[in-house]
């Protein structure tokens, strides 16, 4: 295996894990938009 065969590997091994990264947080998105919202009204009250 080369280097560019490499490389080539390794960046679509980052991209999976990006990709399922933004997933798991698009997953995740009205949670942390929820607890976002709590911790603003936190410290707007404080």
């Amino acid at each position: 295996m080369n280097l560019s065969q490499a490389s080539f590997n390794l960046f679509k091994l980052i991209l999976w894990i990006f990709l399922r990264r933004i997933q798991g947080l698009a997953w995740n998105f009205p949670h942390v938009a929820f607890w976002f919202l709590n911790f603003r009204i936190c410290l707007h009250w404080d």
